[in-house]
């Protein structure tokens, strides 16, 4: 990664800067401010966007201070030790230092105008002077925290969802850690972009309870009928690995296994416990350990533990996939209801302003409000906000 000479850009193209934590990325974004304002350019009509309000504060800080430096620079003739400022004495020839300096004294002057904000003010501006174009009401109430709606969502899930199950799924999901709590962290993570599209799709995931009671029928009915056949074959086949089923340890587990089907319904998920050493996938598991073992022995009781310990993942997935398609309609609904909007929305709704019917108009509006846009710490991994930038400015 090369060194970044503030000099060296140009200030009528798109560019990109990418630099690590601590390396000077607001001392550019200054030095560049500065360079626009010496060549003219009126401060309302820049645009600088950083990501927290305390960000905004401390740059609109450096920006004054900055261009009161400036002025001191160009009114005495001496850079002295800055070595941005001694560049910039010599950028400007002798004769219109005065004009650049009465651009430097306007910039303070009208330093109020300055147009430092967040990425939600600037969308929030944006939207308010452009409503018509927008097509967006602000008959609405702004929320700033939009947790509480996020936790009566999953609260009102978990209950609807949970209310009929067995308890041994309850338990079941309890166990994996799904909770209201959970529920409410992951909405946080979705709710900011609708459009952001959550894997697997629904038709990807099955896992329906009645299929697993039925898995479990053909599978109690098959070890009550071939017990004995079953053992016969873990005991005796050469492809079953005798030190991971050794004559001490599979005794234990099958009468574990006889323990679990016993009842009609099953008294808990099957996982890591005694069915799961059955499964069809950990007798090869096992078997491959011995160098030279024939494959494991087939029969469909062991099909049917595969299936059914590896049936729980596939319905917490399934669990956890409702609930976004849910969580999404009902954060609709509710804010509707409620007359609120929160701080993503406003980015939703300018890009889905920029991206309709009258969306190049009001680009070309912004634009002929900020003729520049210096983005600090630009969140270019969400795609919402790199679209409106490229929309506005590119």
């Amino acid at each position: 990664m090369t060194g970044l000479d503030p000099f060296a850009v140009p200030l009528s193209e798109n560019q990109l800067i990418e630099a690590s934590a601590g390396t000077g990325k607001t001392y550019a974004l200054v030095s560049l401010f500065l360079r626009l304002i010496l060549s003219g350019r009126p401060v309302r009509e820049i645009l600088v966007v950083t990501f927290t309000e305390a960000a905004t504060a401390e740059l609109k800080d450096r920006l004054r201070s900055r261009l009161r430096e400036a002025l001191t620079v160009f009114q005495s003739g001496d850079g002295g030790t800055d070595l941005f400022f001694v560049r910039m004495l010599g950028e400007v020839p002798f004769e219109d230092r005065f004009r650049v300096r009465r651009f430097i004294q306007a910039a303070l002057s009208s330093f109020d105008e300055a147009c430092v904000m967040t990425i939600h003010g600037f969308c929030l501006r944006v939207l308010q002077e452009n409503a018509f174009e927008s097509g967006v009401m602000f008959d609405s109430m702004l929320s700033t925290d939009p947790k509480p709606i996020y936790q009566d969502i999953a609260t009102d899930y978990w209950a609807l969802e949970t209310y009929s199950l067995p308890r041994a799924w309850v338990r079941f999901l309890n166990h994996a850690g799904i909770s209201v709590k959970q529920l409410t962290g992951f909405l946080d993570r979705v709710a900011g972009n609708p459009d952001r599209p959550v894997l697997p799709a629904p038709e990807d995931v099955s896992g329906d309870i009645s299929l697993f009671q039925d898995l479990y029928g053909q599978a109690r009915a098959l070890w009550l009928r071939e017990r004995e056949e079953i053992e016969v074959l873990l005991t005796s086949h050469p492809g079953v690995n005798r030190r991971s089923y050794s004559k001490s340890s599979l005794p234990k587990w099958l009468t574990g296994v006889d323990v679990y089907f016993k009842a009609e319904e099953p008294a808990d998920l099957p996982g890591e416990g005694n069915l799961g050493k059955f499964t069809r996938a950990r007798l090869a598991e096992m078997a491959g350990k011995v160098k030279g073992a024939p494959d494991p022995p087939r029969h469909l009781f062991f099909e049917l533990c595969e299936r059914l310990c590896t049936f729980g993942g596939r319905w917490l997935v399934q669990f956890q996939r409702r609930f976004v398609d849910y969580a999404r309609e009902s954060l609709i609904r509710r804010k509707a209801e409620l007359g609120i909007r929160f701080f993503d929305d406003l980015i939703q709704d300018l890009d889905r302003a920029l991206s309709g019917p009258v969306g190049g108009g009001l680009a070309r509006r912004i634009r002929e409000r900020y003729r520049v846009a210096l983005i600090d710490e630009f969140q270019d991994t969400d795609q919402i906000q790199y679209r409106i930038f490229r929309r506005i400015f590119q």
